[in-house]
């Protein structure tokens, strides 16, 4: 839900896995998408060790497509209808 205020849900997906403070799993879809075969999709977080600090990876699994793919490896795309873009 947006943290304008408005109640836009733009994402729904639910937690797969928790291990605080390394691993987050959540599946994520457009509302409306989530009863799709082909949605959600995986994005799994993690904390990994590096030297003395911790270095996130994010991991998506199972795009929809090739375009999709290409979209998230760029980074999380903006929604025109946010603020921040």
């Amino acid at each position: 839900m947006r943290a304008d205020g408005s109640g836009v849900v733009d994402v729904v997906g639910r937690v797969v896995q928790s291990e605080p403070p390394a691993r987050l799993v959540a599946t994520w879809a457009e509302p409306g998408e989530e009863g799709r075969e082909d949605r959600p999709f995986r994005v799994t977080f993690e904390l990994r060790p590096y030297e003395d600090i911790g270095r996130p990876a994010v991991t998506h699994d199972d795009p929809a497509d090739e375009s999709e793919r290409s979209a998230v490896a760029a980074g999380w795309p903006c929604r025109p209808t946010s603020r921040r873009c």
